[in-house]
């Protein structure tokens, strides 16, 4: 009798232990692509932000905003809305081979314009 309730209670222990697997430790590696003949842009070029059509152009960016409204016992000092940083991704494909990449920023609301990044 001892030995069947220690085997039933082994038994409904271990069926808890199947719960507490993690199922981000399930997941599968991703596929090696680096065999495959593709440009390192394609990864960039085939996540567009924003694509009309069937069109060959792509365009993307981040935009860097500080938004402020100071005040204290009921005096204000405003609203204070900037701007220091927006860049701008443009990727195209010219041919099948060939892609081009460009990234451009504007520092300081418009002050300081600069191609960061370009690649043909």
């Amino acid at each position: 009798m001892k030995q069947y309730i220690s085997s039933i209670l082994m038994l409904l222990s271990s069926w808890s232990l199947f719960a507490q697997i993690d199922p981000g430790l399930l997941k599968r590696n991703p596929q090696d692509t680096s065999f495959q003949k593709s440009m390192n842009m394609d990864a960039i070029y085939n996540r567009p932000f924003l694509q009309v059509g069937k069109l060959p152009v792509s365009i993307g960016g981040y935009l860097e905003a500080h938004y402020q409204y100071m005040g204290e016992d009921g005096i204000t000092e405003g609203h204070s809305f900037q701007i220091p940083r927006m860049t701008i991704f443009l990727a195209s494909s010219i041919h099948r081979k060939i892609k081009f990449l460009s990234e451009i920023e504007l520092e300081e609301g418009g002050k300081e314009i600069a191609i960061e990044f370009a690649a043909l």
